[in-house]
């Protein structure tokens, strides 16, 4: 493009120059103080009034290297820098470049008129080349260029799919590794006590959270905060005169404590392990509508878990098995009673529970 505007300028000046050495531009006369200080307030302005200098430099440049002339004043490009400092000395600077350029070209003598007709004839059929060249240039250049947008699309679209796959993968497929934020159970739990015949239990209900403490306070990675609710079905026997006598027992358990979940075993269809937790339970209960007969406990449990499920973030389910301790230091586990005979069914200090729950875990992280 620069090439045929020289070309084009080339042509005209040819052209002007075959009737005389006239100056084809003539230059502007130096802004004044006060519009100097005008273009220094306004970037576009400033800019505008440089280039338009150095477009009147160009061409008289080019008027005397037509005449065979060597220019004595150089012009040079202007600069990011020269327009981005809006000095007016550089509005003054190209200024005189184009003062001096057309003193010179006033002071060249008349150049041969068949001469320039010839150079005029030259350049004319040097602009229809270039003109050409250039379009068939601009042809190829876009081919090309549309040919390799075509191929980076295709390229991003295949790149696009193997990503969205991969993720799919990695976050809704397979997601062993993935640390559990939150999770919640329900269990199916049983005690097995030393009440003998006085006192037994039936299956019962309950509910169990958890909380990965280091997603929340940064640190002790793999330890969990749990709670655990309870509602265990106790029931206790009597014999009253030959006749066995039942009384059904409300009962309320609560348990606290840290936990930490070890993975033994990974595989692409399987991941197993432990889950040791360490915790402190209270609880009581009393006789259906009879509040007199009751008890009250609290002490220290273990938890002892092997839990089962698949790797996959599709299905977070896990089922698990716990093996538990109930222990006090300081008190038995005794049952009152208001019943002549069976006031006091004390059970000792010690209890072991049998769970089996599912396990969701609808909160899970890779980071």
């Amino acid at each position: 493009m620069k090439i045929m505007i020289k070309i084009f300028f080339a042509f005209v000046m040819c052209s002007y120059m075959a009737f005389g050495a006239e100056p084809i531009l003539k230059v502007s006369a130096l802004p004044s103080d006060s519009e100097l200080e005008m273009y220094e307030e306004s970037e576009g302005l400033f800019a505008l009034k440089v280039l338009e200098l150095y477009r009147t430099c160009i061409i008289l440049e080019t008027q005397l290297a037509l005449m065979g002339i060597e220019p004595k004043s150089k012009v040079f490009q202007p600069t990011f820098e020269e327009l981005e400092d809006m000095d007016f000395r550089i509005i003054r600077k190209y200024h005189r470049i184009a003062m001096n350029l057309e003193k010179e070209v006033l002071s060249a003598p008349n150049t041969d008129r068949q001469l320039l007709l010839e150079r005029i004839n030259q350049l004319e059929k040097q602009l229809s080349d270039t003109v050409s060249d250039m379009i068939v240039m601009k042809g190829k250049i876009t081919n090309e260029i549309l040919n390799e947008m075509i191929a980076r699309l295709i390229e991003q679209d295949q790149l696009y799919s193997d990503n969205l796959q991969l993720l799919r993968q990695q976050f809704f497929l397979n997601c062993r590794d993935y640390t559990t934020i939150f999770s919640i159970a329900g269990t199916g739990n049983v005690f097995v006590s030393n009440g003998g015949d006085h006192v037994t239990n039936d299956p019962g209900l309950g509910v169990k959270g958890a909380v990965n403490i280091q997603k929340l306070f940064g640190f002790w990675q793999g330890i969990d905060f749990w709670y655990e609710y309870l509602s265990p079905n106790f029931f206790t026997k009597y014999d009253i005169m030959g006749t066995d006598y039942t009384e059904k027992w409300g009962t309320n358990m609560h348990a606290v404590g840290l936990g930490a979940k070890l993975a033994v075993g990974k595989s692409e269809n399987l991941v197993h392990g432990l889950n040791m937790q360490l915790g402190y339970f209270w609880g009581k209960g009393e006789v259906v509508n009879r509040p007199t007969s009751n008890f009250s406990w609290d002490g220290y449990n273990i938890n002892i878990e092997y839990f089962f499920g698949m790797p996959s973030c599709e299905f977070p389910f896990e089922i698990f098995v716990d093996f538990s301790i109930y222990h006090s230091f300081t008190k038995n586990l005794v049952f009152v009673t208001d019943v002549q005979g069976y006031n006091r069914i004390d059970l000792g200090k010690t209890h072991l529970g049998l769970s089996l729950g599912v396990r969701y875990n609808f909160w899970r992280s890779p980071f």
